[in-house]
C-alpha cells in the first residue's frame, strides 16, 4: 500500500474515531484524508466526488459545534440563547472538552431562558433538548464519517 493511501486512510479512520472519542474532531480529519489522496494519490478523484465528500465533511464538522445550539433553537429558545450556547460550547471545547461543552451549553440555555422569564420547567426542557441535540449530532457525525470512509474505500478498491 502506498504511503499517501495509508495516511489518507488513517485520517479517515481518525475522523470516525473523532465521532466517538472525546476531544478528537471528526469532519476535518476525514476531509484532510480525502484531499490528501486527491492531491497526491495514485488515482485522481473527480470534481464531483470531491464536492460530495466536501459537503458531507463540512456537515459533519458543523454538527460538532452546532448540534446542541440548533436543538435549543428548535425547542423555542431565542436566537440570542442559541448563539450564547454555541459560543460557550466552542470556548469550553478547548478548556474542558466534550463534557464541558454539553454542561456549558445546558447551563447557558437554562440560565438564559430562565432569565427571559421562562418557568424553570420550560427552561429545563429547552436545556434538555440541547443535550438531545448534542447526542443526535454525535450519532449523525458518526454516520457521516463512516460514509466518507466507506465511500473512499469503495472508490479506491472497487
Amino acid at each position: 500500500m502506498e504511503l499517501v493511501l495509508a495516511v489518507a486512510l488513517a485520517l479517515l479512520v481518525a475522523g470516525v474515531a473523532g465521532s466517538i472519542v472525546p476531544l478528537v474532531p471528526a469532519g476535518v480529519p476525514s476531509l484532510a484524508g480525502i484531499y490528501l489522496y486527491a492531491a497526491f494519490g495514485a488515482e485522481p478523484l473527480s470534481v464531483g466526488t470531491l464536492v460530495a465528500f466536501t459537503v458531507v465533511g463540512v456537515v459533519a464538522a458543523a454538527l460538532e459545534l452546532l448540534g446542541g445550539p440548533l436543538a435549543a433553537r428548535g425547542s423555542g429558545a431565542s436566537t440570542r440563547t442559541m448563539l450564547a450556547a454555541a459560543g460557550v460550547g466552542f470556548l469550553l471545547f478547548f478548556v474542558t472538552g466534550p463534557v464541558g461543552i454539553v454542561i456549558g451549553m445546558v447551563l447557558v440555555v437554562f440560565y438564559a431562558e430562565y432569565s427571559r422569564g421562562m418557568t424553570p420547567e420550560l427552561a429545563a426542557r429547552r436545556a434538555g433538548y440541547t443535550v438531545l441535540g448534542v447526542l443526535v449530532a454525535a450519532a449523525a457525525q458518526l454516520l457521516l464519517t463512516l460514509a466518507m470512509l466507506g465511500g473512499f474505500l469503495w472508490l479506491v478498491y472497487f
